[in-house]
């Protein structure tokens, strides 16, 4: 499987430490962002295939961040915003929902391998230039 690059934005170290030290051992590269301001700047240099995004950030809310990250110019690549978030709101199952994906906290790593499985199978299909 291709590795891929993955931003985590949350606020809390013990979840993006746990999700990275499991991401970087799957081969991944992970850039990190404490903030909402900080994942969108990070977002826009580092063109994350996907992103996994705490919905309770200190500064801005997770769907703020991912209307704003979804507004940047397009990657080259296909890009996944995964919500991170302790339940799961009716909006976020929604058709017009930034989010293509979501966890519950503390994250599932079976789930979120299962998630990335999904994105990296999509990659490789005869269409996925065409998204």
């Amino acid at each position: 499987m291709k590795s891929l690059t993955i931003l985590l934005i949350d606020d809390q170290p013990d979840i993006t430490e746990s999700i990275g030290i499991f991401l970087r051992l799957e081969g991944h590269t992970v850039h990190i962002a404490r903030n909402g301001q900080e994942g969108i700047a990070e977002a826009q240099r580092c063109m994350p295939h996907i992103i996994i995004l705490d919905i309770g950030l200190p500064d801005l809310d997770g769907l703020q961040v991912a209307q704003k990250i979804r507004a940047l110019p397009s990657p080259s690549v296909k890009q996944w915003i995964i919500a991170l978030s302790g339940y799961a709101p009716s909006w976020l199952k929604t058709a017009t929902s930034p989010f293509d994906n979501y966890l519950i906290k503390p994250p599932d790593i079976l789930q979120l391998q299962h998630i990335i499985s999904n994105y990296q199978a999509g990659l490789d299909a005869p269409d996925a230039h065409h998204s």
